[in-house]
């Protein structure tokens, strides 16, 4: 496997979603959007980059706790691992 172990700091997009595998694990899922920040010299200020928006999935207990304490616009931190996927789009390269 290729993942990348990270940690995510942003705020919470959308309400949590619990769902269950055919094997009754519990699975809790939902989006953070996270921003990066660098510091201007020139300006002697701080600047917001790009927003970054991270489907985050959470299972067993991790999930039922993640379901009862974390709503829509929450602050959060998380520590986890960075998988990706290529997506192919109709219509060539935009």
């Amino acid at each position: 496997m290729n993942d990348i172990a990270m940690t995510v700091i942003g705020n919470v997009v959308n309400d949590v979603e619990m769902r269950f595998t055919p094997s009754g694990e519990p699975v809790a899922k939902f989006r953070v959007a996270s921003s990066t920040r660098r510091y201007d010299r020139v300006h002697e200020r701080w600047v917001d980059g790009d927003t970054h928006y991270l489907s985050v999935s959470c299972w067993r207990g991790v999930a039922h706790n993640v379901v009862q304490s974390v709503t829509k616009g929450m602050p959060v931190s998380g520590v986890g691992r960075l998988r990706s996927r290529q997506v192919e789009r109709e219509g060539g390269d935009s």
